[in-house]
């Protein structure tokens, strides 16, 4: 019998492999000559995520019960500018800078749990936090110290989803997982929309485009 600890391993797991697969959709599609904005491919993954989500409440009979709404919004809110971040990252450099730099949010992530939560405050996760930090500098540019611009886009996003990570931990303690899906979903797809309905109006046409569009929303979700 495999553990629920194992299982919350996989979890992980194929949520970063599918995460990669969503952000290296969006280079196929560039290199493929679709002229898609990251803006669109963030919509896309929110919207297909909010009906995926609101589907399976349906067939499950069960509503939504949201329960500390800022903790919810709070989620939502980060991660979406976080998505949107990194989704911005990869169109302007690559799918594996974009990548590298977002997974720094597990530094972000321990170094906002030190200031916020003094029960968490561990020396060990600190130097832990400083060896990583670290590593995340040579791979970022071992030889080549010149500084990219666009590079600020990756860790913008690590440094929200850090703070996305937090807000997930507290809301997830008084919401089930779907409840938090479809509040996050919900609001990242209403607000998308509200800012960017003008660029939003323009979608593709052609089947190529969808499709890569398509692949990058499930994949994302």
């Amino acid at each position: 019998m495999i553990s629920r600890i194992w299982w919350g391993r996989v979890a992980i797991f194929a949520s970063e492999f599918f995460f990669y697969i969503a952000s290296v959709t969006v280079r196929w599609a560039q290199d493929a000559g679709c002229h898609l904005s990251s803006t669109l491919f963030v919509f896309v993954r929110f919207l297909v995520g909010f009906l995926v989500v609101a589907l399976l409440m349906l067939a499950k009979r069960q509503p939504p019960r949201p329960r500390c709404f800022p903790l919810l919004l709070g989620r939502a809110f980060f991660y979406v500018t976080a998505v949107f971040c990194f989704f911005k990252a990869v169109e302007t450099t690559t799918a594996a800078q974009g990548n590298i730099l977002n997974m720094t949010y597990p530094i972000f992530t321990v170094v906002i749990s030190w200031m916020l939560f003094r029960q968490q405050r561990d020396l060990r996760l600190v130097g832990m936090t400083f060896v990583a930090f670290i590593g995340m500098v040579f791979v970022i540019a071992p030889a080549d110290v010149r500084m990219d611009w666009n590079m600020l886009w990756g860790l913008s996003s690590g440094v929200l989803t850090g703070f996305g990570v937090i807000f997930l931990n507290l809301a997830r303690q008084q919401n089930d997982t779907e409840t938090v899906l479809f509040v996050v979903f919900g609001f990242g797809t209403a607000l998308l929309f509200a800012l960017f309905r003008k660029e939003l109006a323009a979608m593709p046409t052609s089947p190529e485009a969808w499709m890569y569009l398509g692949g990058a929303g499930a994949a994302g979700v």
